[in-house]
């Protein structure tokens, strides 16, 4: 019973859609489709009054029908709540007091605390520094301070051991903190991270270093990036000096490369050319003969039946050699040492021949 009266709902509640829709949409519904140049004609209700008191005595009856399923099925339907008008508005809706002072409280704050992204960038860095040192030192301290308290519990100093013990418990000194310095930390990943701090790209785009610093650190290998460590430690962990050694020694590596050079010849061009040896230029030719490494040689262009091999050699550069020179004499009056092929390492050699020079002379003078 309950499904038919369902059922019947349904269809009473789809006829009062029906009969609940406004006469145009009646009569478009109802009206006959008309071929294409007659669609721009305007379609005129002939009685619209009379329709309107039919759908109105059918809604009447609809509303009857519904009344009596009703109470048959003893089921009653809540009644629609009415719509609010446009022009009220709910409570929640309303917007509460003093909003919009507080928004321009929090602006205000918002524009006084303000700072730009390279001096927060800096202060982070700056404060992670000093995070990680006071850690080290405190853990340095405690160990410390721990040592002592047991070496005076077991002398049996009771008084010194009552006074360490506020220190050991591992509370923060109060005061202020000291100021930062350029001391190189002392665990391995505390010095990885300064590292990367120095040398990667910051999100506001900029770089505390030159940018093949950059790219050496980014692509590198963890040997590589040991060595950088390695040079930050020579330096003494300055950025500066860093810094110049990096690019100095880039441009050395630069220039030997700029040294080696690659081209076509013969074996007589090596010789005469090159200046090399015939066992030299053997073992060149086997190379280049070698399965797999046809690429090496070719027919020569306008005679054929000389073969021509693609090889490496280095070209003397005097000026590069001057500029070595003179980058090893800055470094040895700067820091003092002797490094590479320098008057003080010939200084023993000289030394021997005057001595011999002087010793001949002697034996002449005597004779």
């Amino acid at each position: 019973m309950a499904r038919e009266y369902e059922k019947q709902l349904d269809l009473l509640m789809e006829k009062k859609k029906a009969l609940e829709a406004t006469p145009e949409e009646l009569a478009r519904a109802s009206a006959p489709r008309l071929p294409p140049k007659r669609l721009r004609e305007k379609v005129h209700d002939p009685d619209p009054e009379g329709q309107v008191a039919a759908l109105k005595e059918a809604n009447l009856k609809m509303q009857k029908e519904l009344e009596a399923l009703r109470k048959m099925s003893g089921s009653a339907t809540p009644s629609p709540k009415p719509r609010p008008s446009p022009n009220t508005r709910t409570s929640t809706e309303k917007e509460p007091s003093g909003t919009k002072a507080r928004n321009s409280r929090m602006c205000q704050k918002k524009d006084s605390k303000e700072l730009t992204e390279e001096e927060n960038e800096e202060s982070q860095e700056e404060e992670e520094d000093e995070e990680e040192e006071e850690k080290e030192t405190e853990e340095n301290s405690q160990a410390g301070e721990q040592a002592e308290a047991e070496e005076d519990a077991e002398e049996g100093d009771d008084e010194e051991a009552e006074e360490r013990t506020p220190e050991v418990t591992g509370k923060k000194p109060t005061g202020r903190k000291q100021p930062k310095t350029n001391s190189a930390p002392q665990s391995l990943g505390a010095r990885k991270n300064r590292l990367r701090r120095m040398c990667e790209l910051k999100p506001s785009g900029r770089l505390n270093v030159p940018e093949p610093i950059h790219e050496a650190w980014k692509n590198g290998s963890t040997a590589e990036r040991e060595d950088m460590i390695a040079t930050l430690d020579e330096c003494g962990w300055r950025k500066e000096d860093f810094v110049k050694r990096v690019i100095k020694s880039r441009e050395k590596v630069a220039r030997k490369s700029a040294k080696k050079k690659r081209g076509w010849y013969s074996t007589e061009g090596m010789a005469k050319k090159l200046s090399w040896s015939g066992s030299y230029i053997k073992g060149v030719v086997k190379f280049c003969e070698k399965k797999g490494n046809e690429h090496l040689t070719k027919k020569d262009k306008y005679n054929k039946n000389i073969t021509k091999y693609y090889v490496e050699y280095e070209e003397d550069d005097e000026s590069a050699d001057e500029l070595e020179e003179r980058e090893r004499q800055e470094e040895i009056e700067a820091t003092g040492v002797c490094q590479g092929t320098s008057t003080c390492q010939r200084f023993p050699y000289l030394f021997a021949s005057w001595v011999l020079a002087l010793c001949f002379f002697v034996r002449l003078a005597s004779l």
